[in-house]
């Protein structure tokens, strides 16, 4: 069963701590991000995002950014990311 962690509003320095968190405690699982509420995605938010990415790729389990909002992926491609983490649902 895949597991779903929906992202708050503001993913910035602060929320990076409380994902990583999230994340650790769903490790070993395939898991949803749902993307669908975040206005604002900060660097470090991002690094915890791509740190995970690369974390379950290489356990061979999914995880993928579902439902991403139009503001997460405008930060996603400033940030330089455009294409650094797998989504679905973009509007």
């Amino acid at each position: 069963m895949t597991a779903t962690l929906a992202l708050p509003p503001r993913l910035d320095m602060a929320a990076a701590g409380q994902l990583l968190d999230d994340l650790r405690r769903l490790r070993g699982q395939p898991i949803a991000i749902d993307c669908s509420e975040v206005a604002l995605l900060g660097a470090a938010a991002l690094e915890v995002l791509l740190s995970a990415a690369g974390t379950w790729r290489r356990d061979g389990i999914a995880l993928v950014c579902a439902a991403p909002s139009p503001d997460f992926l405008r930060d996603l491609a400033a940030l330089g990311a455009a294409d650094a983490l797998p989504t679905n649902g973009a509007p």
